[in-house]
């Protein structure tokens, strides 16, 4: 493993990570006590999960060769257009909750 993939992968882990790093500073905020054995079976869950996703990134890849990348962004663009299409939905409907109030109290 040369420096570069090195860096990279303690890149990608704190990006990984960054949720984490939230809910710590906010449940240290709160004064909230989170015992070191649960921390322990969080910590271990996360490693775990991120481990075999890489490789599981790795053997699919290793089958499908460059079609993977392709494959990846293509999810990742529609779960962005289907998380900014429920944000519309979602706004659009409180909008209209909005107005149907109004005209009951007759504003």
């Amino acid at each position: 493993m040369n420096i570069s993939s090195l860096i990279m992968a303690i890149v990608i882990g704190v990006a990984f990570n960054m949720d984490n790093i939230g809910i710590g500073l906010s449940y240290g905020s709160r004064k909230i006590h989170v015992p070191w054995k649960s921390v322990l079976v969080i910590a271990t869950t996360s490693l775990l999960a991120a481990l075999i996703g890489g490789i599981s990134g790795i053997f699919v890849s290793s089958y499908i060769g460059s079609v993977a990348n392709l494959i990846g962004g293509s999810i990742l663009i529609c779960l962005g257009v289907f998380i900014i299409a429920q944000a519309l939905i979602q706004r659009k409907q409180e909008k209209q909750e909005e107005v149907n109030l109004a005209k009951k109290i007759g504003v």
